[in-house]
């Protein structure tokens, strides 16, 4: 398996755990933190989002999606 294919495996994999656990919680459910100094489901999402967004627009030596909106 080459490198390229290990990462996309593993963004993948990622990406279906993400959708699954953002499929059906309320917002109260997706704010939700345990401890003050936890971080909630909502805010982990939309990290990855973030990261793999970073990843993507250096792979392609491009601007990251939010610099273009």
């Amino acid at each position: 398996m080459t490198s390229a294919k290990l990462i996309k495996n593993c963004l993948d994999q990622n990406y279906r755990s993400i959708v699954c656990c953002l499929d059906g919680p309320t917002l109260e459910e997706l704010t939700w933190r345990p401890d003050p100094q936890c971080v909630s489901i909502g805010f982990i999402a939309w990290h990855y989002g973030r990261i793999l967004d970073m990843w993507i627009a250096r792979c392609r030596d491009a601007p990251q999606l939010w610099e273009e909106c």
